[in-house]
């Protein structure tokens, strides 16, 4: 099954959505827990296993998930747990916790449920482009149809009880995930970012929380969801998501107008570097990829950017792995992950 998943490319990335040459994706996740349990950090083992066992049940007769399996993560194989990660379907808290836990999710991959992470559920679903408010309506008929089989944890007053009082309220956490080479590149994210948390969102990087490396694509999100409406956190991050929009669009202009010849050569580089590298680590890959995105979106270069997509998906450390059917160290996998590259874009 993981090789097999491993080989393509999530549909929230290879397919195009609005504005989907910067906002790559559009995600949002629900917190909740299950009343008469306590929470997952404070669970033994037997609790663990009979909330797994309530939630299967419950999750099984929902249609978006007909056909998929429950998995049972702590009987998972690590490198499978990080192709998921790799994937988007879970966290890197949800990987490597030992705790019993498990994970579903839909065959195209833009629905996952991960079962006794920090709270007792985390839906979650992720499409291409921006389309937060799109995203949010078809999660929150999931998590009604989920609320008629289990019993939340709630309050008339405070509102979903959850493990973390920053997610007490409504549970949500939107984001948008954005490549922002021209921000970047013109030296403008600083001032972009630190706006952006003024704004009380907040701004993490490729993987989101708990393991990141540096490049030019940014997750934004909500930080609180206390006292504030579903809908209110969905038209914030979208507002600024719409800004980001215009802000790289003119500073893309600016670049080409006033410095083509610097970030031509620049794409080309990187272009010719993917072209005929025979080793490379997966952050300069990704830095990489990156120019070479932004060379196939400015129209520079003549290639289908599902490709570029899709070498950002296939060339992260697990799938390196599946692919090549064995476990590396850090130097084989840089060396088959150039191999992977070069191969791809002959």
């Amino acid at each position: 099954m993981f090789e097999e998943l491993a080989k393509s490319t999530s549909k929230w990335l290879s397919e195009p959505g609005p504005d989907s040459e910067i906002v790559v994706s559009s995600r949002v996740r629900l917190a909740r827990n299950v009343n008469g349990f306590p929470f997952p950090h404070n669970m033994n083992e037997k609790d663990a296993e009979e909330l797994v066992g309530v939630i299967k049940n419950a999750v099984n007769k929902n249609k978006i998930f007909k056909g998929s399996k429950v998995i049972d993560l702590p009987a998972l194989p690590e490198l499978d747990r990080i192709v998921l990660l790799e994937r988007h379907i879970m966290s890197y808290d949800h990987v490597i916790n030992d705790r019993k836990r498990a994970v579903i999710f839909s065959k195209d991959e833009q629905t996952s449920i991960m079962i006794n992470e920090e709270d007792h559920l985390r839906l979650q679903m992720i499409l291409s482009g921006l389309r937060l408010e799109e995203v949010y309506k078809t999660l929150d008929k999931l998590d009604t149809d989920l609320e008629k089989k289990i019993t939340y944890a709630f309050d008339i007053d405070v509102g979903y009880l959850t493990a973390c009082p920053t997610n007490t309220g409504t549970g949500i956490r939107a984001s948008v995930m954005v490549h922002l080479p021209g921000l970047v590149i013109s030296k403008e994210i600083g001032k972009i970012l630190n706006n952006i948390s003024q704004l009380g969102l907040v701004t993490r990087g490729f993987y989101g929380e708990g393991l990141d490396i540096k490049t030019p694509f940014f997750q934004i999100s909500n930080q609180v969801s206390l006292g504030r409406t579903e809908k209110v956190i969905i038209s914030e991050v979208n507002k600024v998501a719409l800004q980001l929009v215009d802000y790289e669009k003119k500073a893309r202009e600016a670049l080409f107008k006033n410095s083509r010849a610097k970030v031509e050569d620049n794409i080309w580089r990187a272009y010719g570097i993917l072209k005929n590298v025979r080793s490379i680590n997966f952050e300069e890959a990704v830095s990489l990829l990156s120019s070479l995105r932004l060379g196939v979106e400015s129209g520079l270069i003549k290639t289908d950017p599902k490709k570029v997509n899709e070498l950002l998906m296939i060339s992260q450390p697990g799938h390196i792995q599946k692919l090549f059917s064995m476990e590396m160290n850090d130097a084989e996998r840089d060396i088959k992950r150039a191999e992977l590259i070069r191969k791809r874009l002959a």
